[in-house]
């Protein structure tokens, strides 16, 4: 924009006022940029009167692609006055996501006389209700809840037996799908397949909330006709965990103080073997940014565990897996190898170390993780087979279809599409090149592209057994099928433990078969392995930015703080009057700043909502069902509605969102020295979302009137000249656009014959040349992104989405609530298989 615009992140400042010009007439006025004044008054040139057509026009449309009416109150006619708050009554039209009213709104409950209900509180509570039955209706003691005990086995209820007709079927329902983890639950192992358990719970009618149960964090009723037998609706939190609530076991794992500068700390001194090969010592230097900030050693296994990450989802599904994996290599007493990313599942062969994109280093030293990079391990794989140890390798697929094949014999298309290209057989047995699946790309030259790529400094492991099948651990199809998704997976860990875990001593005498030196689990199972939502907010809680994530947020800060009127405490000048701050992700920096994640439009949300098996397996498809209402529901939306609203925001729903969180920021928050500022957002999204950060801006900037709700008793003593933030430095079109586009290139380069058993290889070779810089510089700029959204003082997302969800885990961990979300349904999607 002409006349001197500010450096933004990714957007280009509006032309700026005169601030004191604009205090003097107005103190209480923010500096929005305006659109010409449209007046009845107009020139006689056509130049002015296509102007000013012009500018009615784009107004006008403007308005209209927006689901903001004076009703909602985001622009008020007079700019003095703050806009009205939204009516509790007041719904969004069904094409815009639903909204929430206000920090403190809690969903209502509603159950009427004859409704069979079962739910779990937000405080922690059971409450059931089995309806009329036939007699009179006992009215609910909300004051006092009892304490019901009931016995909890793999099958809720028989098949056939009424629905939700005692509290006893509503507490094993509800512990069944993973919602009593959190509550004020007791239980006593009784055998590997049941348990007994003692929860707080309140019985008979209750026609809306009370102290003891203030709203559902998640209902239960049953199904009449359809697909399933229980409909389950997890109502949307205004945030998570409410303001003064119980606290919950999973939130705070990784606990940080405002002030808490999120950065990594140092990596270990020393990754050493011991002489008789029996541990690997990790020795950790004296690290005053610690909350372990003494030296101190960490002995770990020498047997080891890895994932292979690259054929299943991208970045963030992928830093599920690598974090599931290294949850599930301590359960089993094993040293985890840390794998790579890749940028897309169909470039595996492109490979970027984790610690380009991330932190890992907090999770061992403050977390007590035994885990060792790629380099840091080889030189002990080399020590230990010169000592003798067999360094050998099984491979774990399985994702809990009961239909998965019984017998080795796998199909070809599956090792292909799972493990991509594995070595031939060679006198009955694989050896593999972990540096394949382990090792970033650039790290040999030329690139290891496969683990069939042998070279004289390889250290192989081969492959002594193979793949655990269902038949090892079930029998038969007919057997798996008696249990839901969940419980196979659970069933399959436990087996896996068995032949991994322990302290990996062999007694053959004793009929215990020597365990394998490395482990590897593919990445659709390491997807599908979740730990519990305690230890998965404790390992994101402790997962830290990388080097270059913390430098680009002190160079984005530094150029944009000014502009977005964010702390500017302990600047010093650089070059050009250029401002200069270190250390600034810190949560106290963002206090008035409203975090949004748009999730790319695929348009598959409702069809990854309905299919309860490959998204929350926790709910067993066709027992439960998320995609009913009915009249007498307090809620207006289904989960899979609800979830699927999320998905298909526009400007104007986004605009809706950041001015409701504004008006709570303005009530609740403000910056480090008790000054009332203007709140901004950060909006982070998808490559196919489109430029949802700049439309938002210009969206407020054209329209000449407060955006945000001024406080009704204080002074706004700060100004922004822009209210949305994003990232400046992605690449300019898609992944998938760019690797088309390397494909011809590569194509075009390659000199070898395409019947030359060296052209895959050369293709390949020139398409990591292409792809490894602007597929890494996207790669960290979604780091960037998460790490930013992590830190603000407010956080929206669509609960489905990998990105919102991983942010979430992160939040709960350093103990920051999340907004908006359907808590219980997190709660349940994390019911962690062991």
């Amino acid at each position: 924009m002409e006349g001197g615009s500010v450096s933004s992140l990714g957007l280009k400042a509006r032309v700026s006022r005169d601030r004191t010009a604009l205090k003097e007439s107005d103190s209480t006025h923010s500096s929005f940029a305006t659109v010409p004044p449209l007046t009845s008054s107009f020139s006689s040139t056509w130049r002015q009167r296509l102007y000013f057509t012009t500018a009615n026009f784009l107004l006008l449309v403007l308005i209209s692609t927006l689901p903001l009416t004076k009703a909602s109150g985001l622009f008020s006619i007079d700019a003095r006055s703050p806009p009205p708050p939204v009516n509790v009554t007041d719904r969004p039209p069904a094409s815009y996501p639903e909204l929430p009213v206000g920090e403190q709104a809690l969903p209502p409950i509603r159950v009427g006389a004859s409704d069979r209900v079962c739910a779990l509180c937000t405080s922690g509570v059971v409450y059931a209700h089995a309806g009329a039955e036939g007699g009179a209706v006992a009215a609910a003691d909300a004051r006092l809840p009892r304490d019901v005990t009931t016995l909890v086995c793999r099958d809720v209820s028989p098949a056939g037996e009424a629905v939700l007709a005692s509290v006893e079927e509503c507490v094993a329902r509800l512990h069944h799908v993973g919602l009593l983890r959190a509550a004020a639950t007791r239980e006593e192992a009784v055998n590997a397949s049941c348990v007994r358990v003692t929860v707080p719970s309140i019985v008979g009618h209750m026609s809306g909330g009370s102290s003891a149960c203030p709203a559902f964090l998640a209902e239960m009723r049953p199904v009449h006709a359809g697909h399933a037998r229980v409909q389950v609706r997890f109502p949307r939190m205004p945030s998570w965990p409410l303001p003064g609530g119980r606290a919950l076991p999973y939130v705070g794992t990784a606990a940080v103080r405002d002030t808490d500068v999120d950065r990594d700390v140092a990596p270990p001194v020393a990754v050493e073997l011991t002489s008789d090969g029996s541990a690997i010592v990790l020795r950790f230097g004296p690290d005053a940014t610690s909350t372990v900030p003494g030296a101190f050693e960490l002995r770990c296994a020498t047997y080891f565990l890895s994932v292979f990450v690259g054929c299943f989802g991208r970045q963030h599904n992928q830093l599920q897996e690598i974090l599931h994996g290294l949850a599930f290599a301590r359960a089993s007493n094993r040293t985890y190898v840390l794998p790579t990313f890749v940028p897309e599942s169909y470039a595996p062969f492109v490979r970027y170390d984790a610690s380009k994109l991330y932190g890992f280093n907090a999770i061992r030293r403050e977390g007590r993780y035994c885990f060792v990079t790629n380099d840091e391990v080889k030189p002990i794989f080399a020590q230990l087979q010169a000592l003798g140890a067999v360094l050998d390798l099984r491979r774990f697929d399985y994702n809990g279809n009961a239909d998965a094949p019984l017998s080795r014999r796998r199909p070809t298309q599956r090792r292909s599409s799972f493990w991509w290209k594995l070595p031939p057989v060679r006198s009955g047995v694989r050896e593999y090149n972990l540096d394949g699946w382990l090792a970033d790309t650039r790290t040999f030259s030329p690139p290891v592209l496969s683990v069939a790529d042998h070279r004289p400094t390889s250290v192989l492991f081969c492959e002594s057994v193979g793949e655990l099948t269902v038949a090892d651990v079930f029998g038969s199809h007919t057997e798996a099928r008696l249990y839901s998704r969940w419980d196979r997976m659970q069933i399959y860990a436990a087996r896996m433990l068995e032949l991994l875990g322990g302290d990996h001593v062999s007694d053959a005498a004793g009929g215990e078969a020597v365990q394998v030196r490395m482990g590897v689990i593919s990445g659709e199972m390491a997807f599908f392995f979740h730990p519990q939502l305690e230890e998965a907010t404790w390992l994101f809680g402790l997962l830290r930015p990388s080097a270059h994530v913390s430098a680009e947020a002190d160079r984005v800060y530094s150029d944009n703080a000014e502009a977005l009127a964010w702390p500017t405490e302990g600047a010093a000048a650089g070059g050009a009057e250029r401002l200069v701050l270190r250390d600034t992700l810190r949560p106290e920096n963002f206090k008035g700043v409203v975090g949004i994640h748009v999730r790319r439009r695929e348009g598959t949300c409702r069809r990854e909502a309905m299919d309860l098996g490959y998204t929350n397996f926790a709910l067993r498809p066709g027992t439960y069902a998320l995609d009913r209402t009915d009249p007498s529901w307090a809620g207006r939306h289904s989960t899979v509605t609800s979830i699927e609203l999320d998905c298909s925001w526009t400007v104007g729903s986004v605009a809706e969102l950041y001015r409701q969180y504004a008006q709570w920021l303005w009530t609740n928050v403000s910056d480090a020295s008790g000054r009332k500022c203007v709140p901004t957002s950060y909006v982070a999204y998808d490559d196919q979302s489109g430029p949802m950060a700049e439309k938002l801006e210009r969206a407020l900037q054209m329209l000449s009137a407060d955006a945000v709700a001024r406080p009704r008793n204080g002074t706004v003593t700060r100004y922004p000249d822009r209210y949305v933030a994003s990232y400046d430095r992605r690449i300019d079109t898609s992944f998938r656009a760019l690797y088309n586009a390397a494909q011809r290139t590569a194509v075009a380069q390659v000199r070898a014959s395409r019947r030359s058993p060296d052209y895959d290889r050369a293709l390949r070779e020139a398409l990591v040349g292409i792809l490894y810089e602007p597929g890494l510089q996207e790669m960290q700029a979604m780091s960037f992104d998460y790490i930013m959204l992590t830190n603000m003082a407010v956080f929206r997302g669509n609960i489905i989405s990998s990105v919102a969800t991983n942010v979430m885990l992160r939040r709960w961990g350093r103990g920051l609530a999340n907004h908006g979300v359907l808590a219980g349904y997190q709660e349940t999607f994390y019911k962690g298989v062991f």
